[in-house]
């Protein structure tokens, strides 16, 4: 019975290859090892390895007139640093959204990787612990898993470093804010977070894509309300501003 099991297993390994599709382009090949065919680990886009100018504050490209297009109206003092891993262009984008739509949760660990990196490469400073950007509890209901808390934990635990849970809170269910303006979007977030026990701390903000920073810096403000030193925040993914690039 042993060895028929054995030889079953090994044909449906033959006709039915161990393999996943590529997440980045859904190629039915799909890829040996990992998340990615071998063309999408090629076209990756590390924001480290971009050519040209990049914004000093929040590691976007900086436009034609040398000026930064993000986070050109943050408000100071908000968040002292901020970093993505990636564009979020190409094969990054399928990634993250079959990780956050389609409950590939299995990619937090790989993208652990990505966020370590990209601490060490923006050489960020280390901070007390990690936070993530919160979602509303009727979303968290409907989606199932809360995508930024997975990444939180699986740079944790490369990095060593604490994850807060519970201790940022989102009270007020926002729609999205990416193609709002940037004064519907304070309103829309006035009141959103609730923090409590953060004390004097340094605290890194860990969410999956950076558009207006308008939800980052609303969680920001109410960190520092509560009593944190200070804030940065790391994404996986930066959006760049149509026709910059």
């Amino acid at each position: 019975m042993g060895r028929l099991c054995a030889c079953f297993d090994a044909l449906s390994s033959l006709l039915c290859p161990p393999r996943a599709s590529c997440m980045g382009c859904k190629s039915l090949l799909g890829t040996e090892s990992g998340w990615l065919c071998s063309d999408c680990q090629k076209a990756l886009k590390p924001m480290s390895d971009l050519k040209g100018d990049r914004c000093p504050c929040c590691g976007m490209p900086l436009d034609k007139r040398g000026r930064c297009r993000t986070c050109g109206d943050w408000p100071e003092g908000l968040i002292s640093f901020a970093r993505s891993a990636f564009l979020y262009d190409g094969p990054i984008r399928g990634m993250i959204h079959a990780f956050k739509f389609n409950g590939v949760y299995r990619m937090a660990e790989e993208f652990g990787v990505y966020l370590e990196n990209t601490m060490i490469l923006e050489k960020m400073d280390r901070p007390d612990a990690l936070i993530p950007v919160p979602m509303h509890k009727r979303r968290l209901r409907k989606r199932g898993l809360d995508h930024a808390l997975l990444l939180a934990r699986a740079l944790g635990r490369r990095a060593g470093l604490p994850v807060w849970e519970g201790r940022l809170l989102r009270v007020k269910n926002t729609p999205q804010q990416a193609k709002s303006s940037a004064s519907s979007r304070h309103t829309a977030l006035a009141g959103a977070f609730l923090a409590s026990g953060v004390g004097n701390s340094r605290i890194l903000l860990v969410d999956d894509v950076m558009t207006t920073g308008s939800t980052a810096l609303a969680c920001a403000q109410t960190l520092l309300e509560a009593g944190a030193q200070s804030v940065q925040l790391i994404t996986l993914a930066g959006a760049p501003i149509k026709g910059l690039l």
